[in-house]
């Protein structure tokens, strides 16, 4: 799915490697056999997701910057249309947009095809930051960590939306795109999903509720606080 972005011959693609016990680099060199822009490092003890992304982001040769996951697909020209946009709006730090959301574990994505229900992502806004407004495959510019920071690697779960938080708290503008350009799995062993993790998913959910309660303003603190006081 992504050496078949429209836009590929203008990136490259990291691929880090947390010490993974299985042998995916068989697999990966073959890629690099005919992509030239692959790059692949392992690492010899796992950092968890968001050390892995801080460790690729720093790797990161250009001024733009994604992330892919595993279980996620994105319509061919998604990177070139939010690529493009970011080029043309220098105000804007990082561009989003709708996707598709399906319980199956798809191997490609068809830009044809109506896949049904649409994650619900709203237009940008510090009060609509309450959610992980940018989803799973924004844009975005790496001098934004300049200014915010990385990843903080102590979360295991919510630490991408604790960073988009800490960007807006630094000033960063982001931009809903129109338009749905992408396929969610909504994988029931995912980080982000399984039942067996969400006691710890809502301890990191809650922490960063509090920490950036400012952010989203009066109306929806007093909105949710009764639910992040449990």
């Amino acid at each position: 799915n992504i050496i078949n972005q429209t836009y590929f011959e203008n990136c490259e693609l990291i691929i880090v490697d947390a010490n993974s016990p299985d042998n995916e680099h068989e697999v990966i060199k073959r890629y690099q056999k005919e992509n030239k822009n692959i790059r692949y490092f392992r690492l010899g003890e796992d950092p968890g997701i968001y050390g892995c992304w801080n460790y690729a982001i720093k790797k990161a040769k250009y001024g733009l910057i994604t992330n892919a996951n595993l279980d996620d697909l994105r319509s061919l020209k998604q990177v070139e249309k939010f690529s493009v946009f970011l080029k043309n709006n220098k105000n804007i730090d990082l561009v989003y947009s709708e996707c598709y959301m399906t319980n199956e574990n798809h191997t490609s994505y068809s830009e044809d095809r109506d896949y049904g229900e649409i994650y619900p992502i709203f237009d940008f806004s510090k009060e609509a930051m309450i959610k992980c407004l940018p989803g799973c495959m924004p844009v975005w510019r790496k001098k934004m960590h300049k200014k915010a920071g990385y990843f903080d690697e102590s979360y295991k779960f919510a630490g991408d939306h604790e960073m988009w938080l800490r960007a807006v708290d630094s000033g960063s503008l982001f931009w809903k795109y129109p338009g749905v350009h992408g396929l969610y799995y909504n994988n029931p062993a995912g980080l982000s999903t399984s039942d067996n993790k969400k006691d710890q998913r809502f301890q990191e959910e809650k922490k960063v509720f509090w920490e950036y309660s400012h952010i989203f303003g009066e109306k929806i603190v007093k909105e949710y606080e009764g639910y992040f006081s449990q």
